[in-house]
């Protein structure tokens, strides 16, 4: 289309003076009869030629024509130019030419847009619109991380990036409003390489952070689940510097838009950060300053990859957010510390997905391991070893997790089931050669996360992204899961350690004020105080808020020569072991011999005086106060 040399005063009060023109090459877009895009905007020619045509508003593009995956969600795709040369590009929804086009207006205008305020201008743009017809087609997709194209092919998409290929078709992200830009970059991925990867080598923490932030990429790929981990510790211990390590392969890990986010937020608010950091890396710093209240459901929204259902104002439900992340928080409290002062205890679904690991690692050095003194990028100690890895990582960011991205890609495409076939044989020889003997299912979860974790950090390795010699990331990690192990002090499952631990809790606080003595036949060895008490009348005996009984049993291998035996009344059994089924934890304490469980039941008939045909009880042994050790099953 040629320029049409034709002013007038409205175009010149509108315009001001003469915008740069855009650098770009001839106009992209459909020619409709009746209007004409030159260098300074659309114009409305006039069915009489001699009469002046109208300006519309100032000059864009329209590259192609746009749906989502399901076929829906038509639109176009614009660009344009502002004032200071800056170049827009906008995904505009079909739905919005339907009307006035208000929104339509302001979003183009937000963006810089010249447009004329006439009536007829806004219709003219209206219509314009409406003829478009471009021959490129691009595919939207609402959220970053990964999308696979119905005939094959599969990308990555970060805001202003594209990874990999969907038969050869174009894909954007297109979201509702404008993403926060966390995934700048700084610096490159040499200098990330020698002066941040290079300082974690010999840290198992900070290996491990920085493996964790590549391993998103790989959830999907591998089908895992999502979660995450949390370096739990005192103040001043290293732990922020690890989560701005890992955010550092992404973005900036501090400043007004950084990719570290803050646990300083309610549900609703870390549901929408989740959904920004979709098959990637979501890290979360001070997990005490999470609400205590919405900590235990936060952390099994995390992991389970789903928002809250909401309903629109017509009661329709909305769409429910969803992602897939592996997400590092850092807290000077364990979650089931933060439960715990809400009143709740942590079930073993909230362990799995929240790995909490102490960050200290036993060095003396609080994270670190090494602060590699006699070495260039070296420190003389761990605080100020600790500075120059946060210096460098602010200095150096965003150059790594791309060229991950770029490296994983190219592999899928090569050979789609890589992921099946070798990816996931490696993470088996890790739980092979990691997991304890005896250890649960729970453990076993757990093991394979530290598993990925290893693998990302190896594949990253292979990538010659991080620098690291082959089986550094595989050793930190097989260090943290061992360091986790001990931490939790068992490899059984979480309901079994909390069933010991409640009764022998309860029993701890209550063995004497809520347990009425029981004495109905001779006991010689009861101490004297407790025979004393036992001879009592039983109104003297009797205990406010009872949850059931004690009796003195002659023991000769037991110190004192006996010990207590617990009679719970069911009421009590089920006090005891709130928050878990009591049945099956009255299973577990038998299995341990702290039990002792009537025929096909784990309670039993027993005669308590003041019952004259018996009554249901759950019978304990008072060597579950002493430690670990149970008696023999009947």
């Amino acid at each position: 289309m040629s320029d049409d040399p034709r002013k007038n005063t409205a175009r010149r009060a509108i315009l001001g003076a003469t915008p740069p023109p855009p650098p770009g090459g001839p106009w992209e877009g459909t020619e409709v009869v009746g209007f004409d895009m030159k260098t300074d905007g659309l114009w409305r020619l006039p069915p009489d030629k001699t009469k002046a045509a109208m300006w519309v508003c100032g000059r864009f593009d329209i590259l192609a024509r746009t749906r989502d995956a399901d076929g829906e969600a038509h639109g176009l795709l614009l660009r344009w130019w502002d004032d200071d040369r800056v170049q827009h590009e906008w995904i505009m929804p079909a739905a919005l030419l339907v009307g006035e086009a208000a929104e339509l207006r302001a979003r183009l205008a937000s963006g810089g847009l010249k447009l004329s305020p006439s009536q007829g201008a806004r219709q003219a743009l209206l219509e314009f619109l409406t003829h478009q017809r471009p021959k490129d087609r691009v595919r939207t997709v609402p959220r970053v991380g990964w999308f696979h194209g119905r005939d094959g092919g599969a990308a990555f998409v970060l805001p202003g990036q594209v990874f990999g290929a969907v038969n050869g078709e174009r894909v954007l992200l297109d979201l509702p409003e404008r993403p926060p830009a966390v995934y700048r970059q700084a610096g490159t991925l040499k200098d990330w390489r020698a002066l941040v990867a290079a300082r974690c080598a010999g840290n198992s923490r900070v290996v491990l952070a920085a493996s964790l932030a590549f391993a998103g990429a790989l959830l999907t790929p591998l089908n895992e689940e999502g979660g995450g981990l949390q370096l739990r510790g005192g103040s001043r211990l290293g732990k922020s510097t690890a989560l701005k390590v890992a955010a550092s392969v992404w973005g900036p890990p501090e400043g007004a838009e950084s990719f570290k986010r803050s646990w300083r937020a309610t549900g609703n608010g870390i549901e929408g950060l989740a959904a920004q950091h979709n098959d990637g890396l979501l890290p979360l710093d001070e997990l005490g300053e999470m609400d205590p209240r919405e900590a235990g459901a936060t952390a099994y929204m995390l992991g389970n990859g789903t928002g809250k259902a909401r309903a629109h104002r017509t009661g329709t439900t909305r769409p429910v957010a969803s992602w897939r992340l592996l997400f590092l928080s850092t807290g000077e409290e364990s979650l089931a510390d933060i439960l715990a002062r809400a009143g709740h205890t942590i079930r073993a679904g909230q362990e799995v997905r929240f790995i909490d690991l102490p960050a200290d690692a036993g060095r003396g050095l609080g994270i670190f391991e090494t602060i590699h003194e006699a070495a260039e990028h070296g420190a003389a100690s761990a605080g100020e070893f600790a500075e120059r890895l946060t210096g460098a990582a602010m200095a150096q960011h965003g150059t790594a997790g791309p060229a991950f991205l770029t490296w994983l890609t190219s592999r899928l495409a090569k050979d789609p089931a890589w992921p099946g076939r070798d990816l996931a044989a490696r993470v088996r020889d890790f739980l092979e050669d990691a997991m304890p003997d005896g250890a649960s299912g729970q453990v076993r979860t757990v093991c394979r996360r530290f598993a990925l974790v290893a693998l990302a950090g190896e594949l990253a390795t292979e990538a010659d992204i991080t620098g690291w010699p082959s089986g550094t990331a595989t050793e930190a990690a097989r260090s943290c899961f061992e360091a986790w192990c001990a931490s939790r002090g068992s490899v059984e499952a979480r309901e079994d350690l909390a069933a010991v631990e409640q009764v022998r809790a309860c029993l701890a606080q209550h063995g004497q004020a809520r347990f009425e003595m029981w004495k109905d036949r001779a006991q010689p060895d009861m101490p004297e105080a407790e025979a004393a008490a036992a001879d009592a009348p039983p109104e003297a005996r009797a205990v406010p808020n009872r949850m059931g009984f004690r009796r003195w049993e002659r023991d000769a291998a037991a110190e004192g020569g006996g010990r207590w035996v617990f009679f719970f009344l069911p009421a009590g059994w089920r006090e005891a072991t709130k928050g878990l089924d009591p049945v099956e934890a009255a299973k577990v304490l038998a299995a341990r011999g702290f039990l002792r469980a009537g025929k096909g039941h784990p309670s039993r008939t027993v005669k308590i005086p003041g019952y004259p045909a018996g009554a249901k009880v759950y019978q304990v042994c008072g060597s579950i106060l002493g430690g670990d050790a149970g008696e023999a099953p009947e």
